[in-house]
């Protein structure tokens, strides 16, 4: 069966992946399984817990969350260009 698993370094932050077919789960201390159920910033393999975890702490995560809102609420230039656009069309057809 195709199976896709997560090679990750010592601290347990991916490095690679690998997918093919596996008639069983690899042995490889560094081969972990893909993360697909946390939605983690920059996620790190917990070796004792064994899962997913989040390597940020909460002062890093409310910085990047902070980015993300100023970008969703900030104008491209597409659309500053856009709606200049709308207003001189709007003068000209007066």
């Amino acid at each position: 069966m195709n199976k896709m698993y997560i090679v990750v370094d010592e601290d347990g932050f991916e490095i690679d992946c690998i997918y093919g077919e596996f008639d069983a789960t690899p042995n490889a201390h560094n081969l972990v399984p893909p993360n697909k159920d946390n939605r983690l910033w920059q996620p790190r393999w917990d070796f004792i817990k064994e899962e997913w975890v989040e390597s940020l702490n909460d002062e890093e995560i409310n910085y990047r969350e902070k980015l993300v809102n100023k970008q969703q609420n900030d104008l491209s230039d597409v659309e500053l260009n856009a709606i200049a656009i709308m207003e001189l069309a709007k003068i000209v057809l007066k």
